[in-house]
């Protein structure tokens, strides 16, 4: 138990190590006015800055906006990217067919469609989801073919010596041997669609959270509530990732009999 907690603590202490290094940096710099305090300010009063917007519900009602603008079209990009990653590496036809498509739009950045989807959808919250379904599903969909391609055959061969249907081979077989690199491809579409999200925000801010929020605060040189909303945007992104993803990863390589402790 004893070694546990100093492993976590030491952990916790490395981790925390880099933001060390640039608070300091960032204080140095403020106190010896190498930048104008209007351009950057002090860590104090971003600090204070950060606290008043979350007192009085500006950033808890930013988060809720935000958050109805990335999670369904995240969530039906993670299904599309799971349905149509596991066709294409099932089917060398499919492949052939979508392997030329997705290349040819995978590297286009997602925010050059936003012009041409505005067009069609105006500003709204259907152009955002568009946005973010776009960068997110063209960023897993590579991860889930790699990840069922590389599932061992003999557990396919198996599957079918016992005459197992295709749709029960997917579901019994793939997915379930697929799942620690499908979390992994989750982990990174999540990051892909966070990122979308702020920049379809900027633009379409009738609709905007935290995006419209910086925008909106760069505009007037309210710099020190640019910096605390993008220390908010950091905050979610490690929430996300240590109370969410490596609760599930944890538990997948428990049930797999993976010392997690190794990675």
């Amino acid at each position: 138990m004893q070694s546990t907690v100093r492993k976590t603590l030491n952990n916790l202490g490395l981790g925390l190590l880099p933001f060390a290094v640039v608070l300091t940096v960032w204080w140095i710099a403020s106190q010896a006015r190498l930048v104008p305090d209007w351009l950057l300010p002090s860590p104090m009063s971003v600090g204070y800055a950060f606290w008043k917007l979350c007192t009085n519900g500006v950033f808890p009602k930013l988060l809720g906006i935000s958050a109805l603008n990335v999670l369904p079209p995240f969530f039906i990009a993670l299904f599309m990217a799971l349905a149509v990653g596991i066709v294409i590496a099932q089917s060398s036809f499919f492949a052939r067919l979508m392997t030329p498509f997705l290349a040819a739009f995978y590297p286009i950045p997602s925010i050059a469609w936003l012009p041409l989807i505005i067009l069609f959808f105006g500003f709204s919250r259907w152009s955002i989801w568009i946005m973010i379904f776009l960068s997110s599903f063209l960023r897993m969909i590579y991860g889930v073919v790699s990840s069922v391609q590389g599932v061992r055959k003999s557990w396919l061969m198996v599957a079918r010596n016992y005459n197992l249907s295709r749709f029960a081979i997917i579901f019994r077989i793939v997915i379930p041997g697929t799942f620690p690199y499908l979390l992994a491809t989750a982990r990174s579409g999540f990051g892909t669609a966070w990122r979308a999200l702020i920049g379809a925000e900027m633009l379409v801010v009738t609709l905007g959270g935290l995006g419209k929020f910086i925008w909106q605060a760069q505009g007037f040189f309210n710099f020190d509530y640019v910096l605390a909303g993008i220390i908010l945007i950091g905050f979610v992104g490690v929430a996300v990732e240590l109370w969410i993803f490596r609760v599930l990863e944890k538990r997948v390589f428990r049930q797999w009999g993976i010392n997690y402790d190794q990675w």
